[in-house]
């Protein structure tokens, strides 16, 4: 396969001979360094006329053009303007194209001083007092319409509303399936190493009860949503307000909140409940068969130890972070999306930070459920 072949750059020489001052080799900007330092060396011009001859002249480009003119410039202020031969047209075209503004364009901006540590404190505080501003605005609004919607329910764009339970209900099914088990194999797994060393092996069924049903199962479930709902509600809208369809919508006298956050989140208040129930079910199961296979545990023995041990009240508390888990996945995931610019990363940045506060403020949330409940002795 044939290659270009590329000549090497020349070095970059400077010259004076009985008032003749060569110029010599590539003039580039790998070069520019060695030129200023060669042409401080020419301090004085005797006689009237000057030759500058660029016969032997290689490459020029924009910087050796500007340092190349600031030389001529230099040279006719302190002496006499010299007599320039030898230029072939394309070095000709670069100088003229150049000439009165090499100050210019070989001027550099100064570097703004380092802004203090308080600037900056004081400047992110305003970005978040904004944004907080922003979504109390967008959680008024969505009040709203969402009283509005319930007293008109028939009104309810049902097609949106269906999709969208397939969207983050059904098709989520099977990645909550396979981490909600893998999550009740290494619980099991986990406490039953340590309640084996005190022969209380038999307690592994209330733990692990215990913590699938009321954190494990609803928590695990709300961060595959806000991976995987919130991230998609946000690409959504956020690629339709690019596409300017949202813009087309409020045109043609319709809401956005009617047609894009409404049906979504109200799904999400459906299908959430049921995928949390989904998860505990295959966390307890993971957790039967790790008992099963290394601790000896049978099934039936299993299933009724859960049976007296766990009652539906643990259930209800994990279904309970249901509705909360919900409205933060699918709010989070509207609000970010609506906020999309007309830029080309703006999906992305906004994508990204949809998941993150999702994940932040699902954490948050359980916290406060767990603190609750422990006061309420719940």
């Amino acid at each position: 396969m044939d290659r270009a072949y590329i000549h090497p750059l020349k070095p970059a020489d400077i010259k004076l001979e009985d008032n003749h001052l060569y110029i010599k080799g590539d003039w580039t900007k790998h070069h520019i360094n060695l030129i200023q330092k060669k042409s401080k060396r020419i301090r004085r011009i005797s006689g009237r006329e000057l030759t500058l001859d660029a016969s032997q002249l290689g490459r020029l480009d924009t910087a050796g053009a500007i340092t190349l003119q600031k030389l001529i410039n230099r040279i006719s202020k302190k002496w006499l303007t010299p007599n320039m031969v030898g230029f072939n047209n394309e070095h000709q075209a670069l100088l003229q194209l150049i000439a009165g503004k090499e100050e210019s364009l070989s001027h550099i901006p100064k570097t703004p001083p380092p802004e203090s540590v308080f600037t900056s404190i004081g400047r992110e505080t305003i970005k978040k007092i904004v944004q907080i501003n922003a979504y109390l605005a967008f959680l008024g609004q969505f009040a709203i319409m969402f009283f509005h919607s319930i007293r008109h329910f028939s009104e309810l764009q049902w097609r949106s509303f269906l999709n969208s339970i397939n969207e983050m209900g059904y098709r989520a099914l099977p990645i909550i399936a396979l981490l909600s088990f893998l999550i009740g194999v290494v619980l099991a797994y986990q406490l039953g190493v340590q309640l084996e060393t005190y022969g209380a092996n038999a307690y592994i069924v209330n733990l692990l009860g215990q913590a699938v049903l009321r954190e494990f199962g609803p928590l695990i479930t709300a961060i595959i949503g806000a991976g995987r709902t919130s991230s998609a509600i946000t690409a959504q809208l956020g690629t339709m307000k690019i596409n300017q369809e949202i813009d087309a919508l409020k045109t043609m006298g319709f809401s956005p909140f009617d047609i894009l956050v409404i049906p979504r989140v109200v799904a999400s208040l459906v299908a959430f409940p049921l995928l949390i129930l989904w998860a505990d079910i295959f966390g307890v199961m993971g957790g039967m068969i790790m008992t099963k296979a290394f601790f000896g545990t049978q099934y039936g023995d299993f299933l009724s130890r859960f049976r007296d041990v766990v009652d539906v009240n643990t259930l209800l508390v994990g279904l309970s972070k249901a509705p909360v888990f919900a409205l933060i996945i699918s709010m989070v995931g509207c609000f970010q999306g609506l906020n999309v610019s007309t830029t080309a990363d703006s999906v992305g940045i906004q994508t990204t930070k949809s998941v993150v506060q999702a994940i932040f403020l699902i954490i948050i949330a359980d916290a406060i459920f767990s603190i609750v409940y422990s006061k309420l002795n719940i």
